[in-house]
């Protein structure tokens, strides 16, 4: 039996050159002077970070949606500045949310805009400077009838537009997680009948283990280049 990822699960298009990684949108601006791969990395981390939040929030939503949205928010990352307090640049938040609401839309997970924008309000809230450290913070009531709530469906809407056209309409993601449990099924045969009770049991808490494991790490792929 042969395996061969690269036919089955696309060509490849999205592949990046170390040189293209090092010519991003933030890096190639040339209104942003100050801009370094450092800054630019952890713009894209801080955007991961603020998807994960929001979808913990959400409930409900599977890890592959979560993943997609990350994949989402790279490649933008690449034709558009993310970055925080930088001319025409796409607060890494917003490119974050925006990734996460195509996600949901791209995987057939939908979720209410206004109930996305609310769980990004509640992530991204932060308490007036001066209010003492606490474990739990207290947020102010979210209405839709807020300017906040406004200025986020803007941005969203916006967003959504310029990624949808970075990213050339391909919308449709292969992940590496289904990579990972054709692999772990192609090493892990069938139960043979001579095998006893205690064998299948070993074999299987083995099985279940190295699944969680790699797919822990085919998340953490999607977060990275």
């Amino acid at each position: 039996m042969t395996f061969d990822p690269y036919v089955r699960h696309g060509s490849g298009q999205w592949r990046f050159t170390l040189e293209s990684l090092c010519s991003s949108g933030a890096l190639l601006d040339a209104t942003n002077a100050a801009a370094s791969a450092a800054a630019d990395a952890g713009a894209r981390l801080s955007a991961c970070a603020f998807i994960d939040r929001v979808a913990l929030r959400l409930r409900g939503l599977p890890c592959e949606t979560v993943a997609v949205a990350k994949v989402f928010l790279l490649r933008f990352a690449v034709r558009h500045v993310v970055a925080r307090n930088i001319q025409n640049s796409v607060h890494p938040y917003v490119a974050g949310a925006t990734a996460l609401f195509l996600a949901c839309k791209s995987t057939d997970h939908y979720k209410k805009l206004a109930n996305l924008i609310y769980q990004c309000r509640w992530v991204a809230f932060r308490p007036p400077e001066g209010t003492p450290d606490s474990e739990f913070i207290i947020r102010p009531e979210f209405k839709d009838s807020d300017p906040e709530y406004k200025q986020w469906y803007d941005n969203i809407i916006a967003t959504e537009e310029h990624m949808t056209s970075a990213l050339c309409f391909d919308l449709v993601v292969q992940l590496p997680h289904e990579i990972v449990i054709d692999l772990l099924e192609i090493c892990f045969e069938p139960i043979r009948l001579s095998e006893t009770d205690e064998e299948i049991e070993l074999r299987t808490e083995i099985y279940q283990k190295l699944r969680h494991h790699a797919l822990h790490y085919s998340n953490e792929w999607c977060a990275s280049f």
